[in-house]
Parts: structure tokens; C-alpha cells; sequence
């Protein structure tokens, strides 16, 4: 009877959370933050009073990123986790019957943004966790693009996005108009990008 969706552009994602009934009607503030915090994703708990959302909070020095959940009375949020690997402009998590929580999350030093599952409990009336993380899939230099899982929760079906970039150079030609054949410059199997040119453009 209730949809979530995000409003408003903050410094990544949405400003804010809104809450509307299922055909527009009534809609009404959920989750607003200060200009520092933004907003992203939402998982209604299994009994449809609670919401996750995962919250980005920047400070001067570093980006704080967490799940966390609130009821639908706007009470004060729950913390269900704190990483800095939840820090992936395209974090996915589900909500299960039962407390499964099951969300995406960045593998720590590699050298493209790679994602993996994990899970972890949480209590569907309180919002608080009851468990301690744990990842269930190991998959090499992966991205998890989308996530879905089928009503009785015995199969969940994934998006595995596999990618690498690597640097071209080319001449432009015709006034700058055409770009000649370019030839690619970077030879490793890391992902890179390019980013600016030295000043005697060698």
C-alpha cells in the first residue's frame, strides 16, 4: 500500500526519502539528513513497518556510509551496519522474512571497484542486527549489478558485471574534428583511466 522512493539530489544519490500510497496519494517526508548527508536504496522489512535505506554522511576528511532503518512512525534510525566498503554508488540489499539481510559490498584493496554478497540478521521489529556479517559469495573481479530474489527466498538471481578499462591516445585531426587511429597505452590488467597530461604533454 506504500511505495519509498528518493527525491531531491544531494551530493551522491537523493537528498531525501519519501513515502506515498500506491497510487501517489498523501505522499509525505520519511528520511532527510543535513546538506552533508545523502541518501540511497530501499528495503521494506518483512512485516512492512520498518525501512532500510543506506545513508551517506560526508566529513572534511573522509565518506561515512552505513545501513541503517527506521520505523514508519519517523522514529529515531537504527544502526544495522557501519563500513566503509558500503561506500558503492551501487549498493543492493533485500530484506527477508525470518531477518536474512542480504546486501552487496566492495572487496577491500583491489583494483577496480569489485563487489560481493553478504548477509547478516537483523530483528524485523527493532532493526537491530543479531548477527555478525558474513559473506556468502567469493567471486574474483566482479560487480554485482542487480538484485532480485523469488517470493519464497530459495533462489535469488544476480547481475555479474565484469569490465576493464584501459588508456588510448590518439591524434585529432581536421581542426580537432576527427580523431586519427588510437593506440592503446596501458598494457596491464588493471583497470585504468586516464587523467591528465603532463606539462611538456609527453
Amino acid at each position: 500500500t506504500l511505495i519509498a522512493f528518493g527525491t531531491g539530489a544531494g551530493f551522491t544519490r537523493y537528498r531525501e526519502i519519501w513515502l506515498m500510497g500506491a497510487q501517489g496519494e498523501t505522499p509525505r517526508r520519511f528520511v532527510s539528513g543535513s546538506e552533508d548527508d545523502a541518501f540511497f536504496w530501499a528495503a521494506w522489512s518483512p512485516d512492512g513497518q520498518r525501512i532500510a535505506y543506506e545513508r551517506f554522511h560526508g566529513t572534511p576528511d573522509r565518506l561515512e556510509c552505513s545501513i541503517e532503518s527506521r520505523d514508519l512512525k519517523g522514529s529515531q534510525p537504527t544502526l544495522i551496519l557501519s563500513d566503509p566498503r558500503l561506500c558503492d554508488a551501487d549498493l543492493l540489499f533485500l530484506w527477508f522474512p525470518g531477518g536474512r539481510f542480504v546486501y552487496t559490498m566492495l572487496e577491500p584493496e583491489t583494483l577496480g571497484r569489485y563487489t560481493n554478497l553478504w548477509e547478516i540478521g537483523v530483528d524485523a521489529k527493532t532493526g537491530e542486527p543479531v548477527s555478525k556479517p558474513r559473506r556468502i559469495t567469493n567471486w574474483v573481479e566482479t560487480h554485482v549489478g542487480a538484485l532480485s530474489a523469488t517470493w519464497d527466498q530459495k533462489q535469488l538471481a544476480v547481475s555479474r558485471v565484469s569490465s576493464q578499462a584501459h588508456v588510448y591516445v590518439g591524434e585529432l585531426e581536421a581542426g580537432g574534428q576527427r580523431l586519427e587511429e588510437p593506440r592503446r597505452l596501458t598494457l596491464d590488467e588493471s583497470s585504468d583511466f586516464p587523467s591528465t597530461w603532463t606539462p611538456d604533454s609527453k
